[in-house]
């Protein structure tokens, strides 16, 4: 309320002061009535003025300037990953048009891993404005003016407004530091440097044609797009030949426009000096530089060398826990092979490891295809899937009943731990390899994951051929115990010892269930997780009740009664548990919510944020990626509503106006249904929610 009052006098005193100048000098009225516009920014000045009286080819500038308060900034045309686009709304008369604007070149302002493209200090918006040949010469002392609308931000960000307007006479003109100004920026921003760019998949590639020799050592690149085409979070790595320079950045993940020009500024700093270019870029084939292995096609050498990385890291993936389970399925059925025909065993060896490549180029297929239809998709994307999640639990679930002896699966149709001597274990081996590669994908190994990142980036072929290591590494191990037997003599020999080993192996697949348990309950509504737990149970005793009583010595009956039951049984627990759409953790806000929230009795938070926010974005990361903090809101039945004001709403300025804010981030608990709000600080910890949460 004190500092709206001040706000109020000062406005007042302002207007007084301009009076009284006008009525005693009686001139300079362009520039007194720039001054005397009305601003609503608390950290910024703002400034309308032009060089009307310095006019030529009947074209005039007029000029907004920004005085930013020291630590304070506000935010270029394409603010970045955070911020909101300073706005500019030109009203003028009749016979005139805005023909260009220039803005300031800006810095790029890092704050915990988020990137904004910033003005600090001063800044300046150039308008060129045309008017109308037949008007040129008759009209006198116009009248122009402009709406700016813009984000000051600090630690908090406060909306900033002013009106602005300028009666053009002959007195009225820039002053010498800032008409230096003016010229040099549009001489710069007229004198451009051509290149291309070019989209494809999940990255954007820029190419400069720079027209001087090779750069000294020490140098940066970085490329500012008015367009917000790439993300401005993601790291920009370049490549520099004699006459132009490559840059690629992660592609936007909001979307990229579809454009055939982009505008921007290159800055280049070297040791001794720096250089920043104007640049008009034309959607293009780029042709990689030489030597370079980070565009779409790898030079041989480059590429050989990720083709070891993959059979490494293929090799590696054994030794994973994920892949540890069926490892010790194929031990076993190594061990009962003992003995047997060697041209049987090195059979299964290749028709596993078949097995392995088959399920290895389908996957890389579908990741290929969905790729290209614009999916962000990374290797073990299957595990972002629910349903593939409890559909893998199932299976992984029925396995380790039937290694703890609950019931035995049909040899042929599962292929694990199946007699190799048999015809039907063929398919087994077969489907041991797909086993194999379903739950190996997900757990890329050291050697793997820089063998997989360059894949994503390559040509299809290429791609395939890397995939296809991928799996010769991992079926390797498996292959090379088929082809030499002779190295199962170390391992004991078959006798009672097997079923012993059997059941142990179920505990490795139970501890694989666990694990997939746990990843799915972080993509479930939490209302179904006691029923996805009670599912497994019912899963579990359907397959008992297959073993007790569906054996070949109990009445045909009998055995068909229990297989009805066993596939009832599994159906309702697919249907007990099967996995729902976890809902939004936050609801919209709205007056009307919090009221019913607050009658009802319940704890209430409210977020007023806003996309172009960054204390925001960082209180949320900071505070909500804490497990103490999930935890109080799930114990203490906390109501979390957002109050987005990423755009303009009358209903959530009335509030943070009648709470004495005029900026987000605000954050709110009403406390067990009381209605008088706890107002937390604008920067949060963990420490400081919980505190407010259990606070009585």
């Amino acid at each position: 309320m004190i500092d709206h009052l001040v706000s109020i006098f000062n406005r007042i005193s302002k207007l007084l002061l301009v009076t009284l100048t006008v009525t005693i000098l009686g001139e300079g009225i362009g520039k007194v009535q720039a001054a005397d516009s009305f601003s609503e920014g608390r950290n910024v000045d703002t400034r309308l003025e032009s060089n009307w009286s310095q006019r030529e080819n009947d074209q005039f500038y007029a000029v907004i300037s920004f005085q930013i308060a020291e630590g304070w900034h506000t935010y270029w045309r394409n603010p970045g990953t955070t911020g909101m686009a300073t706005e500019v709304n030109w009203k003028l008369p009749e016979g005139m048009k805005v023909e260009a604007v220039y803005e300031s070149i800006p810095h790029r302002y890092e704050n915990q891993g988020l990137i904004d493209y910033v003005h600090e200090g001063s800044a300046i918006i150039v308008a060129a404005i045309s008017i109308r040949s037949d008007l040129a010469k008759t009209i006198a002392q116009p009248v122009i003016s402009a709406t700016v609308n813009w984000l000051e931000c600090e630690t908090l960000c406060v909306p900033g407004h002013s009106e602005l307007v300028l009666k053009l006479t002959n007195e009225t003109h820039l002053s010498p530091e800032l008409q230096a100004e003016v010229s040099a920026l549009i001489a710069h921003s007229q004198s451009t440097t051509s290149g291309q760019f070019q989209i494809s998949d999940d990255q954007v590639t820029f190419e400069f044609l720079i027209d001087e020799n090779r750069l000294a050592e020490g140098k940066s690149v970085y490329f500012f797009t008015e367009t917000a085409i790439n993300d401005a979070a993601a790291e920009q790595s370049y490549q520099i030949a004699a006459d132009r320079i490559l840059v690629t950045t992660a592609k936007t993940p909001y979307g990229a426009p579809e454009i055939d020009i982009i505008n921007g500024w290159l800055k280049i700093k070297t040791l001794e000096n720096s250089a920043t270019y104007r640049c008009i870029l034309e959607q293009g084939k780029i042709q990689p530089i030489a030597g370079s292995n980070k565009t779409a096609s790898v030079e041989t050498s480059g590429f050989f060398s990720l083709l070891i990385l993959a059979f490494l890291g293929g090799m590696i993936l054994n030794l994973m826990p994920c892949v540890f389970p069926v490892i010790g399925l194929k031990i076993m059925g190594f061990v009962e092979q003992a003995g047997q025909d060697r041209k049987k065993i090195i059979l299964h060896g290749l028709i596993f490891t078949a097995g392995v490549v088959v399920s290895f180029w389908m996957l890389s297929a579908a990741l290929l295809l969905l790729r290209a239809g614009g999916q962000q998709l990374g290797w073990g994307f299957q595990l972002q899937e629910p349903w593939f999640n409890y559909g893998l639990i199932l299976l992984m679930l029925a396995f380790a009943l039937s290694l703890n002896g609950v019931f035995e699966f049909g040899m042929s149709a599962v292929g694990v731990g199946s007699g190799l001597q048999r015809k039907s274990g063929t398919m087994g081996s077969f489907f041991s390899g797909v086993l194999a590669t379903v739950v190996a994908t997900p757990c890329s190994a050291p050697f793997l994951a820089p063998a997989l990142g360059a894949a994503l980036a390559l040509a299809p072929w290429q791609a395939m051929i890397l995939f296809t290591f991928i799996a010769l590494g991992l079926s390797t191990p498996y292959l090379l115990l088929s082809a030499f037997p002779g190295t199962l003599k170390i391992l004991p020999k078959p006798g009672a010892w097997m079923e012993t080993f059997k059941q142990f192996m179920a505990f490795p697949l139970y501890a694989t269930v666990a694990y997939l348990i746990w990843a799915l309950i972080g993509q479930i509504d939490d209302a179904n997780q006691l029923n996805l737990l009670l599912s497994l149970a019912l899963f579990a005793m359907a397959f008992w009740v297959f073993g007790r009583w569906a054996a070949p010595h109990h009445k045909k009956s009998v055995r068909r009664t229990a297989i009805t039951l066993s596939l009832l049984m599994v159906a309702a627990s697919v249907f007990i548990g099967h996995p729902k759409a976890k809902k939004e953790f936050w609801e919209p806000w709205s007056p009307e919510t919090v009221e019913r929230h607050v009658a009802d009795g319940k704890t209430v938070y409210v977020d007023f944020t806003a996309r172009w926010c960054a204390t925001c974005q960082l209180n949320k990361r900071v505070v909500f990626s804490s497990k103490e903090v999930l935890k109080a809101f799930e114990s203490n039945n906390v109501v979390a509503l957002k109050a987005d004001w990423t755009n303009r709403d009358e209903r959530i300025t009335r509030r943070l106006k009648s709470l004495g804010k005029a900026a987000v981030p605000v954050n709110l608990v009403y406390k067990n249904g009381e209605n008088e709000p706890v107002i937390l600080p604008e920067v949060l910890t963990p420490g400081i929610v919980l505190e407010a949460l259990n606070s009585n």
